[in-house]
């Protein structure tokens, strides 16, 4: 689809729930009177839409005036009548860091030609993503006496919008972050947060002779046990890069050096007892620099921690 189809489904989106809510307004109370068969249908046409429309009434007395009755469908049955009985509910039902989104919209503090993206809890306390236009009722002494508004699930959007950022920065074959990743990292550190920082490069020493004598296949599963092994050691403030065909790389962030050369001992260790205990054998050659302060210093670390890595390579190939 064209950034301008987008653009036309878009807009034909928002003007069909204007007229959505402006029907609801007039007719949410069409069981109170009499109306013609043509309005009923209308009212019937939208209580069954996907797209949930809502009057939320502010003065004389805050409630809910209407909700489709299509929200139970995604927050679970019974949601519509729970908050019809008490509003807060909505507010309840909230994510924690949208609540504040709400109350402001409420406020009139938001941009209402711009939509929210707000969390709903469902009955099963699973969050549900919503997409919503809003608009602000106002008196004659310009209070807001209402929002009415119209809203879409968006959570098939969402997990392609996570989807995608995921995989910009994963490794397909590793699940590891990949090196476009790694070079953010770098950038982060190195020009806008000051923190101690460590870099471990660690490199394959066989992978091409494996490659070679076995095919690509056996490569493949050294590369993805090794990420396997190294993952392990992956935490808040420690980033694990698959940063070349047989390289990965840890960035380690606010670390004492003494906990630095701590990890590498253990990592050391694992390896050995993994070569131990598995036929698969994972040859691979370490080298780390470590400074305190970040700024200004990543790219001269990282070429460090790679020297390093390459003198303990050349040194094994000197003993062989």
């Amino acid at each position: 689809m064209t950034a301008q189809s987008e653009g036309t489904t878009l807009t034909t989106w928002i003007l069909l729930s204007i007229v959505c809510i402006l029907l609801v307004s007039h007719l949410v109370y069409w069981y109170k009177r009499k109306i013609s068969p043509t309005e009923k249908r209308i009212f019937k046409l939208i209580e069954g839409a996907k797209d949930i429309v809502y009057v939320y009434e502010i003065k004389p007395v805050t409630k809910y005036r209407y909700i489709s009755p299509s929200l139970d469908k995604y927050l679970g049955k019974g949601t519509v009548e729970t908050n019809y009985r008490d509003f807060n509910d909505s507010f309840n039902r909230s994510h924690p860091d949208d609540y504040d989104t709400l109350v402001k919209k409420v406020q009139g503090q938001i941009n209402y030609d711009e939509p929210l993206i707000i969390r709903w809890r469902d009955n099963d306390g699973n969050y549900h993503w919503f997409e919503e236009y809003a608009t602000a009722i106002y008196n004659k002494k310009n209070e807001i006496v209402a929002i009415e508004g119209v809203m879409r699930c968006i959570d098939e959007k969402i997990k392609l919008q996570q989807e995608l950022e995921y995989n910009s920065n994963h490794d397909a074959l590793t699940n590891l972050y990949n090196r476009g990743y790694f070079e953010k990292l770098l950038e982060t550190y190195d020009e806008n947060e000051d923190t101690s920082i460590a870099i471990i490069v660690c490199d394959l020493d066989e992978l091409k002779y494996i490659n070679d004598q076995f095919g690509h296949k056996q490569g493949d599963s050294l590369i993805v046990n090794t990420a396997k092994l190294l993952s392990e050691y992956s935490s808040e403030n420690v980033f694990i890069s698959r940063i070349g065909g047989d390289e990965f790389s840890f960035v380690i962030v606010n670390h004492r050096i003494e906990e630095i050369e701590l990890l590498l001992e253990k990592l050391y260790r694992w390896i050995a007892q993994h070569n131990e205990q598995n036929i698969s054998k994972i040859q691979i050659s370490i080298g780390h620099s470590y400074t305190e302060s970040s700024i200004g210093n990543t790219e001269r670390i990282f070429i460090e921690a790679d020297r390093n890595m390459y003198t303990q390579k050349s040194n094994k190939k000197l003993l062989v």
